[in-house]
């Protein structure tokens, strides 16, 4: 009759070790990787 709705769910987590590195430019790909896959993105 009805099929078994599953819901996957990953999380991201974001860090920086040195000032050279910059939170916003992981965000960004990971959102592309996201994208790419067809996943969706919640903050």
């Amino acid at each position: 009759m009805f099929g078994t709705l599953v819901i996957m769910v990953a999380y991201a987590y974001l860090r920086v070790s040195t000032d050279h590195q910059d939170l916003d430019n992981q965000r960004h790909g990971i959102l592309e990787y996201a994208n790419h896959h067809g996943c969706n993105f919640h903050n």
